[in-house]
């Protein structure tokens, strides 16, 4: 399925997923798009901040669901 990555520039960044990806792929993904390493990402979707080791599928992410990206200031 397709999802919809939208940082906080609403910039929006589409990306080839399934269900059963953990969110840390997910974050791998958008690092090679965007440069940002995954532990300078942290993903919203709802209003809940995505656990790394949990899947999309546990979730409820549907097909071209949006999800937020915003940029951790801290180093890894």
């Amino acid at each position: 399925m397709i999802v919809i990555i939208r940082d906080i520039y609403y910039h929006n960044f589409t990306f080839e997923v399934k269900d059963t990806d953990t969110i840390i792929t997910l974050k791998v993904m958008i690092e090679f798009k965007t440069g940002t390493s995954p532990c300078s990402q942290r993903l919203i979707y709802h209003g809940q901040n995505l656990e790394n080791e949990r899947k999309i599928g546990d979730y409820n992410i549907r097909e071209k669901s949006i999800i937020d990206l915003v940029y951790r200031m801290s180093g890894c």
